[in-house]
């Protein structure tokens, strides 16, 4: 009888204290945001929508951006889960088109058959390498030339370089997985964090949203009362027959 009392207090408190497996952490975006701009005429913050939580990032306005976060409960962050839609850089198509056409006239290819052969010309694979920093506490500022990003207290790091197809279609990614580096990062509370992506510029346009994965404390209130209760029957059990 002790030793099945021992036995269920154990599981208890191993059900009431432990850590949950890998699980989405839960976070919430504020809806604050800060994008930063190429060196162009069109500013800082300058560039297209892909939504609330949507870049992009790496075209020729916009080659950072955050996106601010809190959770609701404590944390460790051990993955980034990122959604990303990439669309290629056209000029990198047309310098591709031309250097074809170039090299087919030189092999004696007509300019009419060349014009059969340019629908089905897709152009390279492009590339575009995004670092995603998760970082605490700073809020971003602007005067009225320049917005300044969150930088400093950079907690981790989750790089990847993303691919498309060619240079003429649009490539999706799904559920992409990326460990972070260091590969667990304890996130406090209600405190406020940001998610920076940052490209040094590429020319793809890349619109992404992304979720937090690692370990949450979330003890399941249901089996532990199941388990107290079972305890608690038991222990009357004996005294009853005593």
């Amino acid at each position: 009888m002790k030793k099945l009392v021992c036995v269920m207090v154990f599981l208890v408190s191993l059900q009431l204290n432990a850590e949950a497996m890998l699980l989405p952490i839960g976070e919430t975006y504020t809806g604050k945001t800060a994008s930063q701009a190429n060196d162009t005429p069109f500013g800082a913050g300058s560039g297209f929508s892909f939504g609330p939580l949507g870049g992009p990032v790496g075209n020729q306005y916009v080659v950072k951006k955050a996106n601010q976060f809190t959770i609701d409960k404590p944390s460790i962050v051990q993955y980034l889960s990122v959604n990303a839609r990439l669309v290629p850089w056209m000029n990198t198509y047309d310098i591709a088109l031309s250097k074809y056409i170039g090299q087919r006239l030189a092999e004696g290819v007509t300019p009419e058959e060349i014009g059969l052969e340019i629908p089905s010309f897709n152009g390279p694979a492009q590339s575009i390498s995004v670092n995603f920093a998760l970082v605490k506490g700073s809020k971003p500022y602007h005067d009225s030339t320049t917005l300044y990003l969150p930088t400093a207290n950079v907690l981790s790091n989750a790089s990847y370089t993303f691919f498309t197809a060619d240079s003429k279609h649009v490539k999706e990614y799904q559920d992409l997985v990326i460990p972070f580096a260091p590969f667990e990062t304890e996130l406090d509370r209600h405190a406020e964090y940001w998610i920076v992506a940052t490209d040094p510029f590429s020319g793809i346009s890349m619109g992404y949203s992304t979720k937090l994965f690692g370990q949450v404390n979330t003890p399941e209130p249901a089996t532990g009362v199941l388990l107290l209760g079972g305890l608690a029957g038991l222990v009357f059990q004996r005294r009853k027959k005593s």
